[in-house]
């Protein structure tokens, strides 16, 4: 069985201005404005926006090790926090990990792992589909 990794870090607000962090952070991202139509998910689903969101999104697929993905991608915006904290500070900022698996698999956050999201100062959660 294939197991599907996601890490997903989006800062989102109503006057937000996503252009302004991806002309700053250099990061690949995904911008949504509000009101625009997204088509989401697998089937392609079409839904209005309901607020302004910049989305870091990476993915992994096969057997490496989700904790190293998840510390790798923690990682790299730790070493840009500096560029992020003013949006991270004034819009709800979210960091989420999405694992789609057909049998089990787990996480193990280290010592490390929580000491960066601590540094990055954002809400986290962990998903599994």
């Amino acid at each position: 069985m294939r197991i599907s990794k996601y890490f997903k870090f989006t800062i989102q607000g109503d006057n937000l201005n996503p252009v302004e962090i991806a002309n700053t952070v250099d990061l690949p991202c995904e911008i949504y404005m509000n009101g625009e139509k997204t088509l989401i998910g697998p089937v392609k689903k079409e839904i209005i926006q309901k607020t302004n969101r910049w989305v870091y999104f990476a993915n992994l697929d096969g057997k490496k090790s989700t904790n190293y993905f998840i510390k790798q991608h923690l990682e790299k915006l730790v070493k840009r926090k500096t560029l992020l904290d003013n949006f991270i500070k004034d819009y709800y900022s979210n960091i989420e990990i999405i694992l789609y698996a057909g049998n089990k698999t787990n996480i193990t956050l280290s010592v490390q792992h929580i000491k960066l999201l601590n540094e990055l100062g954002v809400n986290f959660s962990i998903s599994f589909c």
